[in-house]
């Protein structure tokens, strides 16, 4: 079995692409439940636009106080507050700004400086995988800061739109009896799904059980582990080694972007189960995705 096992993995996928898709089809849609807050500061020195009043403190007390200042030339800054919801499990800050492009890496510099784990690219269109535009991710244990949508204009301006929110054990305790826990930081307990015969999602949600005959859990795109170092990356697949967890990695280039991935899979009596990584070495995400069906994935 375990020869038929490495003969199906044989090759290396980016796991999500079979059954999501990416960013940029994939929006996020949710409201602000409380206060807004728009910004608005007096003219910098050397404004070589009157009409546009840049910023140099974002002037709201609902962001981290590690928060970095506004990156040069920050203008039309919008912050908001929403409630926990499907789409975060904690209370959250949605904030949005427009800068000159090349200011915005000094920015996400300075969450380095501040202790946060993370990285930042932008990502050329078309891609195969990784949403298209400037992606960015960071988080220090106590917040998580992931850039959810980016927007570029023909005068070398950047609209960013960052979302902030408290850092939570988010791993569904149901999977531990299965797999090894992942202690890192995603703002979501992931997506279950459940496939009927034909592997066709269907609309069944979760009971509390994983008595399906075939489901998924997917912690990918907007619900990615953020500030996974690659140490995290190695003792992670280490107790999925330690679990009787077995099968093939690889490293890719994709998007840009390097890639390291990793197909595993365990057999128990008539159940295999399989845990397929993606884990992007700049942006610092890892995407995971959990099944008692490989065959949603690969062939069988």
């Amino acid at each position: 079995m375990k020869k038929f096992i490495a003969f199906i993995l044989s090759f290396s996928i980016l796991f999500l692409c079979a059954c999501s898709d990416n960013g940029e089809k994939n929006s996020e849609t949710t409201t602000a439940t409380s206060e807004q807050t728009t910004t608005e500061t007096a003219s910098s020195e050397g404004n070589s636009n009157p009409a546009v009043e840049y910023v140099s403190e974002w002037g709201s007390d609902l962001l981290p106080e590690d928060f970095p200042s506004p990156p040069g030339g920050t203008f039309d800054v919008m912050i908001e507050k929403g409630e926990a919801n499907n789409s975060f499990s904690s209370d959250w800050v949605r904030m949005k700004f427009t800068c000159p492009e090349n200011e915005i890496y000094r920015f996400t510099n300075d969450f380095i400086k501040a202790g946060y784990m993370g990285g930042a690219k932008k990502i050329e269109a078309p891609t195969t995988y990784f949403k298209s535009g400037f992606n960015g991710s960071w988080q220090n244990g106590k917040n998580l800061v992931r850039v959810t949508a980016s927007e570029y204009s023909k005068e070398g301006m950047l609209t960013l739109i960052i979302d902030i929110t408290e850092c939570k054990d988010n791993f569904p305790a149901v999977l531990t009896s299965i797999f090894p826990k992942f202690n890192g930081f995603s703002k979501s307990s992931g997506i279950y799904s459940e496939y009927d015969a034909n592997k066709n999602k269907t609309d069944n949600e979760f009971m509390g059980s994983l008595y399906a005959n075939s489901w998924t859990w997917e912690f990918g795109y907007e619900n990615t582990f953020i500030g996974v170092t690659e140490s995290e990356l190695d003792e992670y697949v280490n107790e999925l080694f330690k679990a009787e967890f077995a099968g093939v990695s690889s490293t890719s280039i994709t998007d840009g972007c390097t890639v390291i991935s990793y197909d595993l899979v365990k057999e128990t009596g008539t159940e295999i189960y399989g845990v397929f990584i993606a884990y992007n070495q700049i942006l610092k995400t890892m995407d995971i995705l959990y099944t008692n069906d490989i065959s949603l994935l690969v062939e069988v």
